[in-house]
């Protein structure tokens, strides 16, 4: 429907970062996710914890990135099973990961917990879920609450930082 594909923009623009959309390689249609269905695509999977839905995408190398927003949609309560995939294929290395999910009710539960056992690298903190009205202030608000910014002048030229949520960068932002 786009919600998640929306906040991810505007998360996008609050850092600076780069986009990277997540595709089926066999496209979901509307009859696929429709929850209602019991023989629906959605359905079928999101009963399988084993299912792993290809990825169309072109991989990713996420060399280089401290910090990487994971957005996904939540259904059934769950991560989407491609999101295991795609999490299972990824290095994440050190990189701080932050999981943030969309829905008009269901919170993110379980499932940033399980996209980084499925990971098996990262660094994973809680995520949070917005619904599809979430305004602009809110996602900036829970931006900044989790990520660090500041922008740093060298001989003229801004330079945009991103630093981690630790004691020496609020010492460091304390000077």
């Amino acid at each position: 429907t786009g919600t998640t594909k929306g906040i991810a923009e505007n998360i996008a623009v609050i850092t600076g970062a780069d986009l990277y959309q997540i595709t089926a390689a066999v496209p979901y249609t509307d009859e696929d996710r429709d929850w209602t269905d019991s023989d629906s695509r959605c359905s079928i999977e999101q009963n399988d914890p084993a299912v792993r839905p290809a990825v169309g995408s072109e991989p990713v190398s996420l060399d280089g990135y401290s910090v990487i927003f994971i957005g996904y949609p939540i259904w059934f309560g769950q991560e989407p099973r491609i999101m295991d995939r795609f999490v299972e294929s990824c290095d994440f290395g050190n990189a701080k990961v932050i999981p943030f999910c969309t829905s008009g009710s269901i919170g993110i539960g379980q499932s940033g917990h399980n996209l980084a056992v499925n990971a098996g690298s990262g660094n994973w903190i809680e995520g949070k879920r917005f619904a599809g009205d979430a305004s602009e202030e809110e996602i900036k608000e829970w931006v900044n609450s989790v990520v660090r910014e500041m922008v740093l002048k060298i001989n003229g030229t801004e330079v945009p930082v991103i630093w981690e949520d630790n004691d020496s960068v609020k010492e460091l932002a304390g000077i």
